[in-house]
């Protein structure tokens, strides 16, 4: 089962400007009794500690209460101007993971730490790469009644187990006519039985339709789902699916089916129940899989009003972002950003191919970026939208080689900052 060690809170200030500071203050409590406060100073355009190395030089670890000044710190340069750096509470928790691996896309027996599959318009002509096979793109057919098939045998677990607990949401739920404005685009299913959980995060409108009747039907009805997608299957221990709900809530889901839910315990009935407690802004987790090829992968969960992308996971993973962001109107999509220390550029393309199949940025919901730093690949269902700034919303990275090569080199031409 998995060992989780609750690494550190922390709280960190988005930089927002090339001479902006960033500012920690700590507040350290044990046994009952709270130290004085401490406050680190550190030029953000300079000199950027990662966040793991601060921690261990300042001590920031175990079971801490931080705190954040509740005023804006105001910067002011030789020519007068005023600066201003916005405050975030971020929950950070560095997690080792050593559960069974569950993402099963061949035989029983050969599960894997995680599998991710993009999904042309065809289902039939998937493509995917997994934990323990990255160096090309493979074929799946989605709508197979196969062992192959990843998302068939995640409905056989979800449909056939008396005990299996899930949940399943969408920011645009099966049998719903469309989507809320205003309604979190996050997409997944949590679920587990006896052993351990899996994890599907994905951008595939109005689907899993678990309330068919069967697994038959299931598979047709992705088979008639023309929309382009993307689908990561992650192996969790479920003994601490508490920090996984806890995440999830700093997104508010639209949960549209519960499983067994009376016999789950913890964040995640509280989850399912819309009872979850939040006290911070963001929810940020780094933890590495421990199967035959470890993988490093990071989830960021934002409540506030503030741009996922470029004042959070900038920050979080130092480094620049190249995004394939939705279409949309002009006047809706944000535009790069490219007056910070760390950007966010946009992919400058209508379709891209992954392996044979081509993938169109209409009918794909797909938001997905690589960085400039540190080989990471993250992906979304929350498009970088003014009319999204509001949302609660999500993004899962991870870090490996190939995968990084693969998406890198779906990019022909760049909108470049200058």
């Amino acid at each position: 089962m998995a060992d989780y060690n609750r690494y550190a809170q922390i709280a960190i200030t988005v930089g927002t400007v090339n001479d902006c500071s960033d500012v920690w203050f700590a507040e350290r409590q044990e046994n009952g009794k709270t130290f004085n406060k401490t406050s680190v100073n550190f030029v953000f355009k300079t000199n950027v500690y990662f966040l793991d190395n601060l921690c261990k030089q300042y001590g920031i670890k175990g079971v801490h209460r931080i705190c954040v000044a509740k005023n804006l710190c105001k910067m002011f340069s030789q020519s007068a101007l005023s600066l201003l750096c916005t405050f975030v509470l971020i929950h950070f928790t560095r997690i080792t993971l050593s559960g069974d691996p569950m993402c099963n896309d061949e035989t029983a027996g050969k599960e894997k730490d995680w599998v991710l599959i993009y999904k042309p318009a065809d289902p039939k002509k998937g493509q995917k790469v997994n934990s323990e096979a990255t160096d090309t793109w493979a074929d799946i057919d989605l709508t197979a009644d196969a062992d192959a098939n990843l998302l068939r045998n995640i409905f056989d677990f979800v449909k056939t187990g008396a005990n299996t607990i899930a949940i399943a949401y969408n920011g645009h739920a099966p049998r719903s006519p469309s989507s809320l404005a205003r309604q979190s685009k996050s997409s997944g299913l949590l679920a587990y039985a006896d052993k351990d959980a899996i994890f599907l995060t994905h951008t595939m409108p109005q689907w899993p339709d678990f309330y068919l009747a069967d697994k038959a039907a299931l598979l047709k009805d992705l088979e008639s789902n023309k929309k382009c997608a993307l689908f990561l299957c992650l192996s969790l221990s479920k003994d601490k699916l508490s920090e996984w709900a806890e995440g999830m809530a700093y997104e508010v889901p639209n949960i549209y089916y519960s499983q067994n839910i009376d016999k789950a315990t913890g964040t995640l009935k509280e989850l399912a129940e819309g009872t979850v407690r939040t006290t911070r802004v963001a929810k940020y987790n780094a933890f590495t899989t421990s199967g035959k090829v470890p993988t490093e992968f990071r989830t960021f969960s934002l409540m506030s009003g503030l741009d996922l992308y470029s004042s959070l996971m900038t920050i979080a993973l130092q480094s620049n972002l190249t995004m394939w962001n939705i279409a949309g109107l002009p006047s809706d999509v944000i535009k790069k950003t490219c007056n910070t220390h760390l950007k966010v550029q946009y992919v400058n393309a209508t379709d891209f191919q992954v392996n044979t199949q081509q993938i169109t940025r209409t009918s794909d919901n797909t938001i997905w970026m690589y960085s400039s730093k540190g080989k990471w690949v993250c992906f979304s269902s929350s498009p970088r939208q003014v009319s999204q700034r509001t949302v609660p919303r999500g993004a899962v990275c991870l870090k490996n080689d190939k995968v990084y090569q693969h998406f890198k080199g779906f990019v022909k031409k760049i909108d470049r900052c200058p």
